[in-house]
């Protein structure tokens, strides 16, 4: 190369005519979890990106897994496995990275009963709706503390795909839509 070429500085200024095309991220995977106590999130203020779902949490030496089950069988699967059912609301959530989520959060049981963890997430998510944050568990409390962004972050860019669509990729191979399904086999001790 030869630095002392005479170049045109014309021939290296940006192409006002030249439109860049955007381009939109696709979700591809949908992890299903709380947000990690590091991370500053935001919910999806639409109603229609959430809904209340009952789902069934298994735990092993695998770790924990968490279903998703078909109203049509629900009252048969909470009649036989109650202590493994819960109704939580499925909230949409992102990462400042814009990374999805779905956050499940426990309603209170049938009984009223409703933990201070269950209490204090729900809060969380609704202060989430309207700005970046943080929700990290205080032991002592028995609670979440809620925390906000103290910076002028920006809104989050949400994806295309609609709440069914994320959902179905969440749960994908962990719905529950038999009564002879692997996971209450599994909870019957026949696998």
């Amino acid at each position: 190369m030869n630095i002392e070429k005479d170049y045109n500085l014309d021939d290296f200024k940006v192409n006002q005519d030249m439109q860049l095309s955007p381009v939109k991220k696709q979700v591809i995977k949908v992890h299903v979890r709380k947000p990690d106590k590091s991370w500053f999130v935001r919910v999806n203020p639409d109603e229609a990106y959430r809904g209340t779902f009952y789902t069934l949490e298994i735990n092993d030496s695998m770790g924990k897994e968490l279903f998703l089950i078909l109203g049509a069988v629900s009252a048969e699967i909470f009649t036989e496995f109650h202590q493994y059912v819960k109704a939580q609301t499925i909230y949409t959530a992102i990462t400042k990275q814009g990374d999805v989520f779905l956050w499940p959060i426990p309603q209170p049981g049938p009984d009223g009963k409703d933990l201070s963890w269950w209490e204090s997430a729900r809060e969380g998510a609704k202060t989430a709706t309207k700005k970046w944050t943080r929700i990290v568990a205080n032991q002592g409390m028995g609670a979440y503390d809620v925390y906000t962004a103290q910076g002028n972050l920006a809104e989050p860019t949400w994806p295309d795909e609609d709440f069914k669509t994320l959902l179905l990729k969440g749960f994908k191979g962990k719905i529950i839509d038999t009564l002879d399904h692997e996971a209450l086999n599994k909870l019957r001790g026949m696998t």
